[in-house]
């Protein structure tokens, strides 16, 4: 999605980007267990984040632009 979102500014790509990094802070919080407190330990916070980056999944997945694929036919 990076790539696209370079090429297009495409919202829908941008927001899958940031649900990836939103995941991939879920899994360091639980990789590292990160707790604030003990009752609300790190798997509450990686599930709570998980949560988080699914609904960012959602939400590029409507925003996302879909183009079709442009197909040339050379003829001689």
């Amino acid at each position: 999605h990076y790539y696209s979102y370079r090429k297009t500014r495409n919202r829908g790509s941008y927001l899958m980007m940031v649900a990836v990094g939103i995941a991939t802070l879920a899994a360091i919080v639980y990789t590292f267990k990160l707790a604030p407190h003990r009752w609300f330990n790190h798997m509450d916070v990686g599930h709570m984040l998980m949560c988080l980056s699914v609904y960012y999944f959602h939400l590029g997945v409507q925003k996302l632009e879909w183009r079709a694929p442009v197909v040339t036919m050379h003829t001689k």
